[in-house]
Formats: C-alpha cells, structure tokens, sequence
C-alpha cells in the first residue's frame, strides 16, 4: 500500500512543498492559474505516460485569507463547445464564469473552494476514443482516461498533510457524461456533482436516435455495459441534474434511465438524490441543450458546497406538495437567467 500511496502522490508532495508561501500552486488574490502540466506514468507494459493539462483558482469572499484543508475542491468537466474545446478558449471562459462565480460568493456567502478545471485530452470524449462533435459518445470506452482523471483528482485534493479535501464535480454533456463514469469507477468518493445535459455511452435504440446506419453496429451493446458500470456505484452521491424534456442532442429518456441507475444505488447506500430538470429551453438554442448557465448559479454551487438536505432547503423557494420520507415528491424552484425568471422542477428522493 506504501508503494501505491507513493505512485499516487510522491511527485505532488514535492511539488507543494516546494512552493513558496507567497505563491500557493492554486495561485493568490483569487487568479485564474494555468495551464499547468500534470504528467503520469501508468503502470503498463511498456508503462506509458500520459500529460494532463488544468486550471486552478480559489474561489473566497476574502481573497487574503489563508487557504484552510478543509476547502474542498469542485473539478469541472467541460462538454465539446468550441469555447472550451482549446487551452485558449477554456482560459477566457472560465475567467468569465469565475468573475460570476466571485459575485455568487459575495452575495450569497458560499463557503471557499477550489475551482479545478482539467483540459479535455486531444482526441477523446474524455474517456471515450473520438472527438467527433455529433456522434463521438458512439466511440469506444477508455478506462485508462477514468483511471488518470481519478488518479488527477486524487492528486489535486491531496493537502501534503496525508489527507485530502472534500471533492465535487460538476460537468455539462461530455463533462456530464465523464462524472458518471468516475461515479461507477469508484475511484473518487464525491461529495455531490452536478450534470448538465448528461449523456450516456451508446443508446439504447440507434434508430430512434437517428444514427447513422453505418455507425450502429453495437451502439446498443454500448449502452447496456454502460449502465452496468455506472450500476457500480459503492459510494451514496448526491446528485443534482439539470435536462431539458425536449433535448434533442441528448433525448430526456435516455437521461433519466441513466439517472433512475444512480438514483437506485444511492438510496441503496441512504443518500439524496435531487434531480433538477429544466422546463424553458431557451429560444436562441435550437437543440435544447444549452445548460451552463443552470450549472453556474447559486442552487447549484449550494448544493455542491453545502450538505445536501440544507442545501435543498436553501434554494427551494416552495416546499409544498412533498410527500413523505423514501417517496418521489416535487418542488419547484424559480431563478433569474437573463433577467427571466425560468421555472425549474426539482424530484428528491429523500
């Protein structure tokens, strides 16, 4: 287990203390950080290394304050967008979603974290073996990409003090797709994520997915292996999931069988489960499956950052209609975008 320990974080260990006390590796006075270069050597044969690139920041009402342990992480999985899909372009989108974020925390007092944002690797769908926009879920499944990603976290959360920070994620469509899989790997224990526009790996029917009939050929087989290693989940999850019914990128059904599976294996282990759907699609997207604006709001970093059922409380502006404990009850929940106030229908299995 020693040796393990080492693999996992000799090289981090001397990386933190070899930082200076003005110059913390998540930067100072609340900068966006990176890119920085994250290499690990796989144990194969012949072992390989693979690089991983990221950004960091911390998110504080006082920017001045020391760093405590105890600030946990949330690591952000970004979908295939051209404006997160290059080192540049997720730089400026972050630093434009970090300012917002800033304005959140002030306003509404969220505790400090550390915002961590990895770079999609060239050529992948994060562990999936394609990039291709439309039709790249289709590809084949890369367990080593989960193994990095858990071995990253792992690494980032790692204080230097032999204990790690509280970590959770969140990630719209490919990003969305890449947390479930960490979920089944059981690499990470999470304390919450967040999905927008979730995927699944495969689809259950090619056809009415509209596939191509070249590109069909074990899709379904795809779907079914994929569930079963999300159906993996040892760890109780608090989930949090924001889908459009008329998402046509990433159909409503396919979503929720996908979520109905982490929903059985977290009241399995007597977690809380909050499945957070949008009902007003903006006009401006066609396709029904712009979420990052439900992502980054002050519902859903509550949820991250707080413990599950104060941060239901919290961001729900009705309770009625709850039923009781262990059963499907609904909440709705209404919050400003754009200056329009869109109504949101929240299901807790409590």
């Amino acid at each position: 287990m020693a040796n393990a320990t080492e693999h996992l974080f000799g090289n981090f260990s001397e990386r933190w203390q070899s930082q200076t006390p003005a110059r913390p590796w998540y930067g100072q006075g609340g900068e966006l950080v990176g890119p920085h270069e994250w290499p690990r050597r796989h144990m194969e044969t012949p072992p390989q290394e693979y690089q991983l690139t990221y950004f960091v920041t911390r998110i504080a009402t006082d920017l001045d304050s020391a760093c405590d342990p105890t600030e946990p992480v949330v690591v952000y999985f970004a979908g295939l967008g051209f404006s997160t899909s290059t080192v540049p372009s997720l730089k400026k989108y972050l630093s434009e979603r970090i300012a917002k974020l800033r304005k959140l925390s002030e306003e509404h007092s969220l505790p400090p974290f550390l915002l961590v944002a990895p770079v999609r690797r060239s050529g992948t769908w994060w562990c999936i073996d394609s990039d291709e926009l439309n039709w790249g879920w289709l590809g084949d499944y890369m367990p080593q990409e989960v193994a990095l990603l858990n071995d990253f976290i792992l690494h980032v959360s790692h204080t230097g003090e032999d204990r790690r920070r509280e970590v959770a994620a969140l990630g719209f469509s490919a990003g969305a797709y890449c947390i479930t899989e960490l979920l089944g790997s059981n690499g990470v224990a999470f304390r919450a994520v967040a999905l927008g526009g979730v995927h699944g790996h495969g689809v259950p029917d090619p056809v009415r997915a509209g596939i191509p009939v070249r590109r069909r050929p074990g899709v379904e087989t795809k779907w079914t292996a994929y569930l079963a290693r999300i159906a993996q989940l040892a760890t109780a999850t608090p989930v949090c999931a924001v889908h459009a019914r008329t998402d046509t990128l990433c159909p409503f059904e396919n979503a929720t069988t996908l979520l109905d599976v982490l929903k059985e294996r977290n009241a399995a282990g007597g977690g809380v489960f909050i499945h957070l759907v949008s009902v007003a699609p903006t006009s401006r997207d066609k396709s029904c499956h712009a979420y990052e604006d439900h992502l980054w709001t002050k519902e859903v970093f509550v949820f991250l950052l707080r413990p599950p059922q104060q941060a239901f409380l919290s961001s729900a502006r009705s309770h009625r209609g709850m039923r009781p404990r262990g059963t499907l009850g609904t909440v709705h929940l209404v919050h400003q975008r754009a200056g329009v106030e869109e109504a949101l229908s929240i299901w807790c299995l409590h």
